[in-house]
């Protein structure tokens, strides 16, 4: 979008960036001339007569300084602007140049391996891409694409209300409905030349507490191989109008910068639900179904509800969510076979005929019909420490 509004003379636009060091570059290449800092009225230099500039000071954001860069056929980015305001046009996240990135990586991969290395890196800042590339070398000793998506896996980018999440899975069963989902998407995921209306968008996943829907938005995510981050919307709230709304803009930003991503919504109907009519949370949800509706980035969004009947349906309907995925409780029989694989991933072996009859005995006493998937695992381990097994 920021490149769009450059090419429309937008006079005003906002951006967001993390790269306060190379800005200046990244316009420079952008628009073809050097970003000059727009003139202070304090110093009298207000002669405006060059086609791009840059300000990070509000205080510069007037009627009157509109109506001059359309006089004059000028331009004003403003970095990082910390409230929204009607004459900035929202650009969102500044835009890093290929070119940039490849100046960068020749000095420390070859020809052939520049392409996967780029993929990992597209969306990212010069300045983090760098910081990134620098951590897997500390780490790993080499910058190969698999070293570098678990470095990015665990950057953080610095928003209020979002988190990376560190996607190691000591075991997870993936539920038949969504590893078809995964299995029909996959190609359309990771093939830079899909349509963007085949590109999968993501999913809800309902059902009660304990039953794994968190846990899979980091399958889903070690699946493609892209870093996980969660939205803590409830963080964002702030009783000052537009504030809220700015933060949640902001961290939407930094998300698309990020893609591709699996973005994780936990827990939605305690946040977003049909009774609701406080107005932030409704703003809140008005600029979260629009987000939805209209980005084109590569980002899975996985919502989770512990109650869907008390969630707008317009939050997970067709076009903004691929679908709604259930995941019930296990009943006692499944329950008894998925104990066996908790076992195996716990101990690292198959457990013997002696040792599944006493995990089934352990789930026929607990007198329970059905089991969550975390209830389940509780009992293996216990089963396992009461009878010492090692």
């Amino acid at each position: 979008m920021f490149e769009l509004a450059l090419k429309a003379g937008i006079p005003i636009i906002g951006c967001v960036t993390d790269d306060l060091v190379n800005f200046e570059l990244v316009l420079q290449i952008l628009v073809g001339k050097k970003p000059l800092p727009y003139p202070s009225v304090k110093t009298a230099q207000n002669v405006i007569n060059h086609p791009i500039y840059w300000t990070d000071d509000l205080d510069h954001i007037t009627p009157a300084t509109y109506t001059k860069l359309v006089n004059n056929d000028c331009q004003l980015v403003v970095i990082n602007p910390s409230k929204p305001s009607s004459l900035i046009f929202d650009g969102g996240v500044l835009p890093t140049p290929e070119i940039m990135l490849v100046d960068f990586l020749k000095h420390f991969v070859s020809e052939s391996e520049l392409e996967p290395v780029l993929a990992v890196l597209r969306g990212l800042s010069l300045k983090t891409a760098s910081e990134v590339a620098q951590l897997t070398m500390a780490r790993s000793g080499a910058i190969t694409p698999k070293e570098l998506r678990r470095t990015r896996a665990s950057f953080s980018g610095a928003s209020n209300g979002l988190q990376s999440v560190d996607t190691s899975l000591e075991f997870y069963s993936t539920p038949d409905r969504l590893a078809k989902w995964l299995d029909m998407n996959h190609p359309y995921f990771i093939d830079p030349n899909t349509p963007p209306k085949l590109i999968p968008r993501g999913l809800m996943l309902a059902g009660p507490p304990g039953t794994g829907k968190s846990l899979a938005s980091k399958a889903i995510a070690n699946h493609f191989g892209i870093p996980l981050y969660r939205l803590d919307i409830a963080t964002t709230l702030n009783k000052y109008i537009g504030e809220s709304e700015g933060r949640i803009a902001r961290s939407l930003a930094l998300l698309e910068r990020e893609a591709p991503c699996v973005l994780l919504i936990d827990e939605v109907e305690k946040i977003f639900n049909a009774g609701s009519d406080e107005g932030v949370t409704t703003r809140i949800l008005s600029q979260l179904l629009w987000w939805l509706a209209d980005h084109r980035s590569k980002i899975i969004t996985i919502m989770t509800t512990n109650d869907i009947k008390v969630i707008p349906p317009e939050l997970y309907r067709a076009g903004r969510l691929d679908g709604v995925i259930d995941i019930p409780l296990l009943s006692l029989n499944d329950a008894k076979q998925f104990a066996i694989d908790v076992f195996k991933s716990v101990l690292g072996t198959h457990p013997s005929m002696k040792q599944i009859n006493v995990l089934r005995t352990a789930f026929d006493s607990s007198g329970l019909s059905a089991v969550s998937h975390a209830m389940a695992a509780e009992i293996v381990y216990d089963t396992i420490k009461n009878n010492g097994y090692k």
